[in-house]
């Protein structure tokens, strides 16, 4: 069953979706990760063979650059407006059957307004997405990575183990491995990458009861993100988040909104919790401290990766909300 949907125009992100294909399948099978074109099968339905393959998916990334909702066709009409949109088929069928779908921001590219996208696309608008920027590509590529491990970290184990080994006995010390690793947590690229595979049998238990601890499960440190707004075309703003030992924090960002005297803007931090636990939501609230004139709370809720590293989700103010995404 393959896994993973790549989603993509090839004249809105170019080169992008192949890069981010090369990327995946460093960590998991080739089998396991779908690029449309590259993967076809000659003499079927292109639409239907697009349908099928949809629905054989664990999760879709939709990868959106700056003239995905603006593409047209030789005769000038939107592309989204044709139901037969190869974009728009894969998109629909992923939304319509529920499977995850996590939109992927090419290069500062906004995600859609609800109300610029047809009836079946507009789901689209309420799914957390991740961004992906030339500048950044190695560790955005890194945090889809974390959050595709989240959504099936066993599967994608129990897949490995199974290439590494054989017999009714050595399956036996493979139910081992998977229990070991299952009680340290998610699946890292550390785990999934298993050399344990193809050792004795005695080796891959000792090796699986010594994999390396994940980070630090205390929010401590300093974290860099960014976050965007819902149905805005202006360009991501960074930021950092400073965190002490005890889950006290402040954060900087440049000044983009407030009184343009200020060049940048500070808040306090309160987080839900000081200790991470992968793939749980952790809420941080974040109230500017007046420079700029600007003194408002902002809540982010956001899930953590599986190895602690990352976090992404939704933000939002009285007015405005968007996505965001930090790591470590």
């Amino acid at each position: 069953m393959t896994g993973i949907f790549i989603n993509y125009r090839r004249d809105d992100v170019r080169g992008v979706a192949g890069r981010l294909y090369d990327h995946l399948t460093t960590t998991f099978s080739k089998d396991d990760v779908f690029m449309d074109v590259d993967a076809m099968e000659p003499g079927i339905d292109f639409v239907r063979q697009l349908d099928s393959k949809v629905s054989q998916c664990h999760v879709l990334l939709a990868m959106i650059g700056p003239n995905w909702l603006e593409a047209r066709d030789r005769d000038g009409k939107p592309r989204l407006d044709d139901d037969k949109d190869f974009v728009r088929v894969e998109l629909a069928s992923a939304l319509k059957r529920e499977i995850h779908v996590i939109p992927v921001l090419i290069d500062g590219a906004q995600m859609p307004p609800q109300e610029k996208l047809p009836d079946d696309l507009r789901p689209l608008t309420r799914h957390h997405a991740l961004e992906l920027r030339h500048t950044r590509f190695s560790a955005d590529a890194e945090t889809i990575v974390h959050a595709l491990q989240k959504i099936s970290p066993k599967r994608m184990l129990w897949k490995l183990i199974a290439a590494g080994v054989g017999g009714v006995a050595v399956l036996g010390v493979a139910a081992l491995f998977l229990n070991a690793m299952l009680r340290s947590g998610p699946a890292t690229p550390e785990k999934l990458i298993a050399p344990q595979a193809q050792m004795a049998p005695q080796q891959a238990v000792a090796a699986a009861q010594t994999s390396p601890a994940p980070l630090s499960p205390n929010i401590a440190g300093t974290w860099s993100g960014s976050y965007y707004y819902d149905g805005n075309t202006s360009k991501p703003v960074a930021f950092s988040f400073y965190f002490d030992a005890a889950g006290n924090g402040r954060s900087e960002e440049d000044n983009t909104f407030g009184e343009k005297s200020a060049p940048k803007l500070f808040a306090t931090l309160k987080r839900s919790a000081s200790s991470l636990a992968a793939s749980e939501d952790i809420t941080i609230t974040k109230t500017y401290d007046g420079t700029g004139g600007v003194s408002h709370a902002v809540t982010y809720i956001g899930s953590v990766s599986a190895d602690l590293r990352s976090i992404f989700g939704r933000w939002e103010t009285t007015n405005w909300r968007g996505n965001f995404t930090i790591s470590r």
